[in-house]
């Protein structure tokens, strides 16, 4: 019997154990491929909102950006004429200050015939490029337009803010006023504990990176501040970006002009007019400020160089306390990072604009700031301010006590002036004034303010006088300091009101052209200023802490002669009166004979031209030479208020951070 095997035949149904094997390997492949794409979907969406999250922070800094600068923009506008009612009034409030800066972040989204002329109608990318509007201005809070508010406060629940100024005795502003548009006002200060008002106080200096003074180091300024908050995520909420309400300060300091040397100009620093070196008799304790600073030597050190638009260095191992492995500002910050203190410790070179969301503005007029006359004028009871610009920016128009050269005749290859007029302040407020006319004049004993000046005590009780300056034979009127005191109380006045003095010019009006009656040519008052213009010649002044221990400030457009030491005394308490002279040229001396010049104090250099470089130590003797090895300086900054003179050149410091 033969047997037969089939060896193909199975035992159960053909093809049921493979495709149980393929359908769980499908599931198992068609679960991966569903977990690797839910994963692809929530990648996409966490890359789409961190990309809408940076977009709205970048606008957010855009938007911050922007106030930096419109801000100081508005608050300049609002010391002009007319700006306190009508359409000016609109452009300087807050909601056009806010709207203005949204349209400046928005400045960055597509534009909208570009998009249409690509046909982006099938093309969906860059979700965030959007306009910030509509909501956002609604998320700023106390925003109303129709009740002109512009979500401006003075007050955060549970967000601690600056300390508060106050306003001078009389003053109409209020924070109602402040709350409509920014303001910046000679009536905005400080009261000390005697109940003195003051513009300043001594203040830490903000965080930021632009050197002025370091972080958190007293400094002499005035804060006028603004709080707002708002929320930038509030369009976003959908796309899970969610909404966080933020705590914002805008600052506006007003900082007086106190460093050993300022310039709002292209500074030559190490070098002389004569091309000769800084010795080691120049020291200057502090830092420097300069528009644009070119260093030309490097004996002399400073603790800081801050500018506005860079430098050119030789070297920086005098600058600050930079090593040779710390010669840039990663490795300086890095190696001097404090990390236990809120205030940082920055490279001593900076710029303004190493800083974002900071601004510095000189308040620089030029040659304007020693001028009263000329200009735009603005009425005040039309200003919403309660300083006009030109009151604030012109240091003349700052000064109680006037002197105007009217009258002036050509003599010898000479000029001699032969009238002045004084106003001056008396102690009820109201002006004083009086003319001193040369022997002769047709105006004599028409008036009690029309007086001989011939007739005058000059060696005893009259502080006025015509003179020529020996070393250049130069025409000139002589303020001699040490009679000031004398003039004033015999005509029933005080120093104490008039201790800022203008000395300029005024030339005849039509009527008194007409008539004769003052003799008076522009071309006697040239800028730069002549030897054959008429000048100003300062004596009298060694000892100014007996009359003028509260500080003395001379404004004038004219070349001014130092006769004398000046300002050698100290006051009971050990320290000098605070004083400033503000002129075109200064010369040193008035004889014949060169003197050398020791000194000690601040140089502000007012020149704004920023292409030809300017000298801040060109100093110059009577007859015009250059002074160099003569000079010894000791240059140092302003520590208190009490240092500040009464008029002083000033400067914006502009600031948004977040609370």
């Amino acid at each position: 019997m033969q047997a037969h095997h089939n060896y193909n035949k199975r035992p159960s149904p053909a093809g049921y154990a493979v495709m149980l094997s393929v359908i769980s390997l499908g599931i198992l492949i068609l679960g991966v491929m569903s977990m690797t794409y839910h994963r692809a979907v929530v990648d996409h969406e966490v890359a789409a909102d961190t990309h809408l999250r940076m977009d709205y922070s970048q606008k957010e800094d855009a938007f911050l950006r922007a106030l930096v600068q419109i801000v100081p923009e508005k608050a300049y506008l609002a010391m002009h004429e007319g700006s306190s009612d009508g359409d000016a009034f609109s452009e300087i409030k807050w909601p056009t200050i806010f709207q203005e800066a949204l349209d400046a972040a928005n400045a960055e989204i597509s534009d909208d015939a570009l998009m249409q002329a690509i046909d982006t109608t099938s093309t969906r990318a860059n979700v965030g490029d959007v306009e910030l509007v509509g909501e956002m201005m609604k998320s700023l809070v106390g925003y109303n337009p129709e009740s002109n508010t512009g979500g401006i406060s003075f007050e955060i629940t549970g967000v601690s803010t600056p300390s508060m100024w106050s306003y001078r005795s009389g003053s109409q502003l209020s924070l109602d006023h402040e709350k409509l548009a920014p303001i910046i006002s000679h009536e905005k200060g400080y009261v000390d504990e005697n109940g003195n008002f003051s513009n300043y106080a001594v203040l830490p200096y903000p965080n930021i990176h632009f050197g002025y003074c370091e972080p958190g180091e007293d400094f002499v300024a005035k804060h006028n501040w603004w709080t707002f908050s708002v929320d930038f995520a509030d369009q976003g909420e959908g796309t899970h970006v969610g909404s966080a309400v933020k705590h914002y300060m805008i600052s506006l300091y007003e900082v007086p002009s106190q460093l050993p040397i300022s310039a709002d100009a292209f500074m030559s620093m190490g070098k002389h007019a004569d091309e000769s070196d800084w010795n080691a008799n120049i020291i200057i304790d502090g830092g420097v400020y300069g528009r644009k600073v070119e260093q030309t030597n490097i004996n002399s050190s400073v603790t800081r160089l801050a500018t506005r638009e860079g430098a050119e260095l030789l070297s920086m191992s005098n600058i600050g306390n930079i090593g040779a492995e710390s010669m840039t500002r990663e490795d300086y910050e890095n190696q001097h990072a404090n990390i236990y203190h809120s205030d940082e410790n920055f490279f001593p070179i900076s710029r303004s604009s190493d800083s974002g969301r900071v601004s510095f503005i000189p308040i620089n007029t030029g040659i304007d700031f020693f001028r009263y006359y000329g200009g735009d004028e603005h009425d005040e009871s039309t200003t919403f301010s309660s300083t006009t610009w030109t009151e604030y920016s012109r240091g003349a128009r700052q000064c109680e006590l006037q002197v105007d050269i009217l009258d002036v005749f050509p003599n010898m290859g000479s000029l001699e002036v032969d009238g002045i007029r004084v106003k001056a302040m008396k102690p009820d407020g109201t002006e004083w004034e009086r003319y001193y006319l040369g022997a002769g004049h047709s105006l004599i004993g028409t008036g009690s303010e029309y007086q001989d000046w011939d007739a005058q005590d000059f060696e005893n009780a009259f502080p006025f006088r015509p003179e020529e300056v020996a070393a250049n034979g130069q025409g000139a009127i002589t303020l001699d300091l040490s009679l000031l005191k004398v003039f004033l109380t015999a005509n029933g006045m005080n120093v104490e009101d008039n201790n800022t003095i203008h000395v300029t010019h005024r030339l005849p009006s039509e009527a008194e052209e007409a008539a004769n009656t003052f003799h008076n040519l522009e071309e006697y008052y040239e800028q730069p200023p002549a030897d054959d213009d008429v000048a100003l010649k300062i004596t009298g002044a060694s000892d100014l802490a007996t009359d003028f221990s509260a500080g003395l400030s001379v404004v004038t457009d004219l070349r001014t002669f130092f006769d004398d030491d000046f300002n050698e005394t100290t006051k009971s308490s050990g320290a000098y009166p605070a004083v400033s002279i503000f002129t075109p040229e200064p010369r040193f001396g008035s004889e014949r004979v060169d003197l050398g010049i020791d000194m000690s104090g601040r140089l502000n250099v007012l020149a704004n031209d920023y292409t030809e470089s300017v000298k801040p130590l060109d100093l110059k003797s009577a007859s015009g030479t250059s002074y160099s090895d003569a000079i010894e300086a000791e240059l140092k900054p302003v520590e208190t208020v009490d240092d500040l003179p009464p008029v002083h050149f000033v400067n914006w410091l502009i600031v948004v951070e977040e609370l």
